[in-house]
């Protein structure tokens, strides 16, 4: 995912974009088979952090935007998200 970033331009290419959710699908796996022996061995030990939550909004949502060059977006998205919860559309 880093090098699709780092090499890409602002938007990234169908190949670029689809090799960046490849590379989240397996980060995300190899996460849930952590979670999973943990879980079999009940130990609380893998868990996934906040900024996990925004890569995946990075990945389904932003792409094919390059994460490089939208970052403040994320939060921004979510910030604006709340506003509108709390004081309607």
């Amino acid at each position: 995912m880093e090098v699709v970033m780092l090499h890409g331009a602002r938007v990234l290419t169908p190949d670029a974009t689809n090799e960046f959710r490849r590379g989240y699908t397996v980060y995300r796996c190899a996460l849930n088979a952590l979670a999973d022996l943990a879980a079999s061995k009940k130990r609380a030990t893998y868990h996934v952090r906040p900024k996990m939550h925004q890569l995946s909004h990075l990945v389904w949502n932003h792409l094919p935007r390059n994460p490089r060059y939208c970052g403040d977006a994320l939060h921004l998205g979510t910030y604006k998200f709340r506003i509108t919860e709390l004081i309607g559309p």
